[in-house]
């Protein structure tokens, strides 16, 4: 059984230090959120790390764009003038606005070939775009990933094919408190309460990607139970989303022995990516991720185990509401 220890206080986040190191500091509110401040850690906020989850949503649910009003204000203002000067150089070359870093990045490597110019501003998107390489933690390499694909950089879930959802413009009424992971943490053990519905939306190959509840807490709060693609960002496994959608067809099939339904995607109108949960972090480093919001689950009305449940556990209850499943006489 795990026990929850938490990082000592005050530190720094790792993540913090590595974008500083390489002169693109993230802006003040993203720093002190991932540096768990005082005012991240009220009981509705969970933590500092759920804290910048949040944040990360403004940027994911807009449309992707290298400006000041969009995903560079990820940034703090030295921050931004440095990529701002290489997206500049990159639009003189081009005649054109640049659609990404990863774009940026092409066009000066290739134009430091003919001229040598620019050696400073690829070197720093090369230490940019290889980050991860250099963060030794679980839930770092989660924010990184997150922050690298809003800025355009290859996305490996891209090549392998992964799932990219419909994006739902419109903001919907669904909270993002902490009592949102209690439901899933109860459906990972096979529970689901009296009147509670659960949809399990399949991807192309009818594999489980995305679990919806209605009528226990938010209806059409969602966890992603795969890592997939929304808006053109990586969202890793234990994402909570929220959807809505009008009608489902008449001949939709029912789950194997829970109230719900099998879903495909294109029921939705869409999905809005709304903060990583605590499932998203493997249960060994999750205390270290969460801190003060695992903390809380496991006091009071305590959540079914925080410390242990996982995304495996989710998904393996989902298989097992396929139609396929169900028993006939």
């Amino acid at each position: 059984m795990l026990t929850a220890t938490v990082s000592p206080p005050n530190m720094p986040h790792e993540i913090v230090e590595e974008f500083q190191s390489i002169g693109l500091p993230l802006n003040k509110k993203m720093e002190n959120m991932l540096n768990e401040e005082p005012e991240h850690q009220r009981p509705r906020r969970g933590c500092g790390y759920t804290q910048a989850s949040r944040h990360l949503a403004e940027y994911i649910n807009q449309p992707r764009g290298l400006t000041t009003r969009l995903d560079l204000r990820l940034f703090s203002e030295a921050g931004q003038r440095r990529l701002g000067q290489m997206v500049t150089a990159t639009l003189e070359i081009l005649g054109r606005l640049p659609k990404d870093l990863d774009e940026v990045e092409q066009v000066l490597r290739s134009n430091e070939q003919v001229n040598g110019q620019f050696p400073q501003h690829i070197e720093t998107l090369h230490r940019l775009r290889t980050i991860g390489e250099r963060l030794a933690f679980e839930e770092s390499q989660l924010v990184a990933n997150i922050v690298l694909s809003l800025l355009g950089f290859s996305s490996k879930l891209k090549e392998a094919g992964s799932l990219e959802l419909p994006h739902y413009s419109e903001k919907l009424a669904i909270g993002t408190c902490p009592e949102a992971e209690r439901y899933f943490l109860e459906f990972s053990a096979g529970y689901l309460r009296r009147k509670g519905i659960i949809n399990i939306f399949v991807d192309q190959n009818n594999q489980p990607v995305i679990i919806e509840k209605i009528s226990v807490g938010d209806s059409h709060s969602c966890i992603t139970v795969a890592d997939l693609i929304l808006n053109s960002v990586h969202i890793p496994a234990g994402s909570l989303l929220g959807t809505t959608y009008s009608t489902v067809p008449l001949d939709t099939e029912r789950c194997a022995d829970m109230n719900g339904s099998w879903l495909p995607i294109d029921v939705t109108h869409g999905f809005r990516f709304l903060r990583l949960t605590t499932l998203s972090v493997s249960p060994e480093n999750r205390a270290r991720a969460f801190s003060n919001h695992l903390k809380k689950q496991l006091e009071g009305s305590p959540f079914f185990d925080p410390l242990n449940a996982s995304i495996a556990d989710l998904r393996r209850v989902a298989l097992k509401q396929c139609p396929r499943n169900i028993k006939r006489s």
